[in-house]
């Protein structure tokens, strides 16, 4: 008779296998920052500007965030001087931690 052997998930620490892009962006349109990460579990993803975390009000008022299926989005509505920066995209599972980081320059027509 043969034991059931039991199975374990690898885990495997995120990766991004398409980086975040620096962009430059009239004022007033709408800007797209784009990442793809893979991991094992899927990894937990947080968007950060200049080191703030954007939180769900923040994503609800001035961007909007996806994910799907490893893609991942931070939709600017709406960009003004108050959205220029560094944008960071974190991806995370217990296997480890991977970002990924790209400039937003807004620029204001005069």
């Amino acid at each position: 008779m043969f034991g059931v052997a039991e199975t374990q998930k690898k885990e495997v620490a995120p990766e991004f296998t398409k980086q975040l892009r620096s962009v430059d962006a009239p004022e007033g349109t709408s800007v797209m920052l784009e990442c793809h990460v893979t991991g094992a579990p899927p990894p937990a993803v947080s968007w950060q500007r200049n080191g703030d975390v954007i939180d769900a009000a923040a994503a609800s008022a001035d961007y909007s965030v996806t994910q799907i299926s490893g893609t991942c989005c931070l939709k600017i509505k709406r960009a003004g001087p108050q959205h220029a920066g560094q944008y960071t995209c974190t991806a995370a599972n217990p296997a480890g931690t991977a970002t990924t980081s790209a400039a937003v320059n807004v620029i204001c027509e005069n």
